[in-house]
């Protein structure tokens, strides 16, 4: 898997997160139970850690992989032109 599937991969699972999450917290407004309301909430809140968590890893992967070979792979006078290191 290269580090671009790999990226591509991760914003997959972003997304499904996110989406899990917001259901939960649309769930967990809907539920009348206090106690079944609290598991949803709690299942939420789970997920939204598992969110920022993948988020992070993937800013570090960002900036420790991804983008150092990009800086090998792009030439000098390219990189001069972006104005980017």
């Amino acid at each position: 898997m290269t580090p671009v599937e790999t990226m591509e991969e991760d914003h997959l699972k972003i997304i499904q997160l996110v989406s899990v999450v917001f259901n939960f917290f649309g769930l967990a407004s809907r539920i009348p139970d206090p106690q079944s309301r609290v598991l949803v909430l709690d299942a939420a809140i789970e997920q939204g850690k598992s969110f920022v968590e993948l988020l992070r890893l993937h800013i570090f992967r960002e900036d420790n992989v991804l983008f150092v070979l990009a800086h090998k792979h792009i030439e000098k006078e390219l990189l001069d032109r972006m104005n980017l290191h």
